[in-house]
Order: structure tokens, then sequence, then C-alpha cells
């Protein structure tokens, strides 16, 4: 019994860890914590009034040709090393725009302003050249706080958005570099804090959208790098990411962002990492996805953690799920890979819907209703995971031609394996050990599985079976290498019965370290028999003397 000690010994040191694990904080597993939260419910940034009064007041800037700078002396000259700045003013209208400036062939900067109008409190574009750069701003209550359209480059960085209908709003810039904005509204007037499109290369990093319909969209912003940015307290989307081909999205927070914390529909590829999504109905959604990387998120306390819809080969790895309804899903998404996930604290941890071909490697189960479970999928490989103190570990329904292998299913309140409608799976070198209920439990829908090489340890104690057979033609042993499986209750029987209505019966129980009896073992078995047997004549030849 060296081996089963070892076995027990090493469930303890996971116990362990897994308990450590719970404890981790979403900074000390390698997510962005630069917001705090608890600030954010009361943070409001500098006083308006203090800006009306500190600012020169001015009319509305209204630029059409470049002497309109002359005419309202505007300094500079519209070079690079001498843009035109406009600076220091208080424009407080109900025009239809505070600054405006179109056909721009030159550079400007637009920095230090109050800025209160009707529509705009900038509108600057349409001349695809030319470069802005807007900055230190503090604009509200109008409809668009800055929008900005076919310019080269625009570099739009810590202006104060408040009450507009969109704060940032910028389309067909080449170059554009959006960081440390804040776009909010203390009376739900938002519709987007920032929204970026056709804008293939853009670095938006470090802003912070309250309180809007949607805090982030972009469309059409593939090859743009998304970082370091916050959405929270918004109605339908913390951040969503429209047909952006190649997008890297990177340490970012959604937090109670109503429907979805991070919403990808494209068809194309994604790098997902460093994420953190928290209380939403879906923490992360992927739909018509290929070849995308899932990487490092951690997605507490939503309806779905992970969810991935009508994609293929997808990567979903390293992540930390709890405290959800289910921790990762799949629909009707083939050639997945999901490895070296935590999932803890869910209903179901990881579910696989309508899915072919998904590879399920090395995650960690603890503390679910269910480990992993696939439904209505096949050609699944389930391999080298810890399901373990959970109420199922694993729960296959109508899974077709799929492997489950070197799983580990400790300690869980019913069954270490459910089959239902299931047929022409392989189980191999599983460890089932110390579940309540049956190890194993196949019902009387599920048929043609192959189990052989699994070690059955300490499974529904007190009963003559750790194993449950309700369904027809299900192979517990290889009749040619006459091999099945180790039972620890086996005792000094030849043979192992299944409970169940199928009478199955393992002919070729292994030893625990998956071996068959040697030879010798049954020669001593048979000499050992021979010995008791001379002995006991011996002695009944002696009462007769």
């Amino acid at each position: 019994m060296k081996i089963r000690n070892i076995q027990q010994n090493m469930f303890f040191l996971l116990f362990i860890l897994l308990s450590i694990t719970v404890f981790i904080t979403p900074s000390s597993y390698g997510y962005s914590n630069k917001y705090k939260i608890s600030n954010l419910n009361n943070w409001s940034p500098s006083a308006p009034m203090s800006l009306q009064n500190t600012y020169v007041p001015h009319e509305p800037i209204i630029i059409e040709h470049e002497s309109n700078f002359t005419d309202y002396g505007i300094p500079g000259s519209g070079t690079e090393t001498s843009p035109y700045i406009i600076e220091g003013y208080n424009i407080t209208t109900i025009e239809y725009e505070a600054i405006r400036i179109s056909s721009i062939f030159y550079y400007v900067v637009v920095r230090n302003c109050y800025l209160n109008a009707d529509l705009y409190g900038i509108n600057m574009g349409s001349s695809n050249e030319g470069s802005v750069v807007i900055e230190n701003n503090y604009i509200e209550d109008n409809n668009f706080g800055i929008y900005v359209s076919y310019l080269d480059s625009a570099e739009i960085n810590n202006n104060t958005c408040k009450n507009n209908w969109k704060g940032i709003q910028v389309e067909y810039v080449d170059e554009l570099d959006v960081h440390d904005n804040y776009c909010f509204s203390k009376s739900g007037v938002q519709d987007c804090g920032i929204y970026i499109a056709n804008a293939p290369y853009a670095t938006i990093t470090e802003n912070v959208c309250l309180d809007a319909w949607k805090g982030f969209y972009f469309d059409h912003c593939g090859s743009s790098m998304i970082k370091d940015n916050l959405a929270y307290y918004n109605v339908r989307y913390g951040m969503e990411i429209y047909s952006s081909n190649g997008a890297t999205v990177i340490d970012n927070q959604s937090i109670l962002s109503g429907k979805y914390g991070f919403y990808f529909y494209s068809f194309g590829s994604h790098v997902i990492k460093n994420n953190y999504a928290d209380d939403h109905e879906y923490g992360i959604y992927i739909k018509s996805s290929a070849s995308s990387i899932i990487e490092n998120n951690f997605c507490e306390l939503n309806d779905y953690g992970i969810f991935l819809e009508s994609s293929t080969s997808t990567k979903v790895q390293d992540n930390k799920v709890s405290m959800s309804d289910y921790g990762i899903q799949t629909v009707t998404t083939d050639s997945a890979i999901i490895a070296n996930n935590t999932c803890y604290y869910n209903d179901i941890s990881i579910l696989i819907v309508d899915s072919d071909s998904i590879s399920i490697a090395n995650n960690t189960h603890y503390n679910n209703t269910i480990g992993i479970q696939t439904d209505s999928s096949s050609y699944s490989e389930i391999r080298s995971n810890n399901c373990s103190f959970n109420v199922i570990g694993i729960n296959l329904i109508e899974e077709y031609s799929s492997e489950i292998l070197e799983n580990i299913c400790y300690q869980n309140t019913q069954y270490g394996i459910k089959l239902s409608e299931t047929s022409s799976c392989d189980f191999h070198y599983n460890i089932i050990q110390e579940n309540t209920d049956y190890g194993l439990y196949i019902d009387g829908t599920s048929s043609n599985n192959f189990l052989t090489h699994n070690s059955f340890i300490d499974n529904k104690l007190g009963y003559f079976s750790q194993a449950y057979d309700a369904g027809a033609a299900n192979d517990w042993f290889n009749g040619i290498k006459k091999e099945g499986n180790y039972w620890s209750n086996l005792g000094e029987n030849e043979t192992y019965e299944i409970a169940g209505p199928a009478g199955s019966i393992d002919f070729y129980p292994l030893d625990e370290n998956l071996e068959k009896p040697s030879a010798s073992t049954y020669i001593m078995l048979c000499l050992a028999l021979v010995s008791i047997s001379w002995i006991s004549l011996r002695v009944k030849k002696r009462k007769k003397d």
C-alpha cells in the first residue's frame, strides 16, 4: 500500500495549496489595481465653478480657414514645432459648438479650457491631414464632449468629460493616442464614455468611464492597444470591441457594468489578457472569433465568467474564475483549448455545449457544484484535470467519442464521474478516490464506453462496489491484454463486480501500480493454499491418532 499512502499525502498537500489559492487577491494574481473603487463612488474632478472663474471668458471659436486663427488672436503658426494653441478659455454658450476647427491641414493644441455648449464641446477634423492635441480640458453638458474625425493623428489626454451624450468620439484617425481621460455622468445621461471607430492603430490607455450605457466602444480598431482602462457602473457594456481583428486588450477592469464586462464580436483574433471582470451577466464574452488568446484574466461574481460562442481555435488558459453560475462555457465552438485555469465556487466550473474537438487540460476545479460538464458534444479530450471537493467531479451528457484521461476526482460529495447518454468514450488512468457516492456512475442511456487502468480508491465506503453501470456494452477491461482497473476493496477476489443492472464485471483487476498481478504472485498464492491444505490434513490426522 506504499503507492496509496503517497497518493493520500499528495492529496493532503493539494488541499492545502487549494485553500491558500482562495485568498489570492486580484492584484497579487497579476491584475491591475490602479483604481480604488471605493474612492470612485464619490469621486468628482476639479469643481467647474473654479475653472469658470480661473479661465478667461470667450465666445465660441469657429475655425473654417487658417486666417480665422489670426482673427481670434490664437498664437502659433500651425507647424509641428509651433502649433496653434487654444488655451485658458471658459467658453460657456447655448450655441451648437464651443470650439469647431474644420479642414485641418496644420498642427493644433487645445488645452486647459472649460467648455459647455449645446452640441459639441470640441469638434475637429474632416481633412485627412493635420494633427491635434487635446489635453487638460473640462467639458460638460454637451451632446459630444470631444469629437475628432478624419485626421492623420490625434492625442487626447487628461480631459474630464461630464454629462455628455458621448464623452469622447473619434473616427477615421490613422494614429490615435487616448489616455488618462475621465468620462462620467452623475445623472446617467451618457450613451458612451469613449467611442473609437476606424482607428486601426489606436492606443487607448488609463482612461476611466463611469455611468454610461457603454463605457468603451471600439469598431474596426484592429491592431489597437487597449490597456489599463476602467469601466465602472455602466448600464450595458463595460467595453465592447466590434470587428476589430488583432486588437490587444490587457490589464483593463470592468466592474458593475451591466450585461457585459468585455464583449468581443469579430471574425478575427484578439489577445485578451490580465483583465478583471466583476459582477456582470457575462464577464468576458467572445463571439465569432478565431485563434484568440484569453489568458490570465480574473472573473468573479458574474453569471458567466468566460463565454465563447461560435468561435474556433481559441485558447482559454491560466484564467481564474470564481463565484459565478458558469465559470467557462463554450457554445457551438470548435477546436478550443481550455487549459491551466483555476475555477472555484461556481455552479458549473467548465461547461461545453454543442462543441466539438475541445481540449480541457490541466485545470483545477474545486468547491463547485460540478467541476466539468459536457452536453451534446463530441471528440473532446479531458485530460489531467483536478476535479476535487465538488458535488460531481466530471459530468458527461450526450458525449460521444471522447477521451477522459489522467484526471483526479477526489472527495466529491456525490460522484467522481457521471455519464448520461454518453457513448464510445475512453476512460483511462483516472484517479477516482474517496467520493461519497459511486466513483463512476453510468446511467441506462450510456453504452459502448471503454474503461481501463483507472484507480478506484475508497469510494462509496461500506458498499461492495465503487462503480455503477446501468448502460449497455460498457467494457471494464481489455480482453486482449487482460487488463482492467484497480479497486482498493478487491480483497482476495480475482474479479470485481460492478453494481447496477448491466451486470458488468471487471475480469482482470490490476494492482495499485496498475499492473497485472505477476505470475510469481499467483504461484505464491497457490503454494500458500497448498500449504494451508497440507497443514489442515496433518492436524486432522493427529486428532484421529
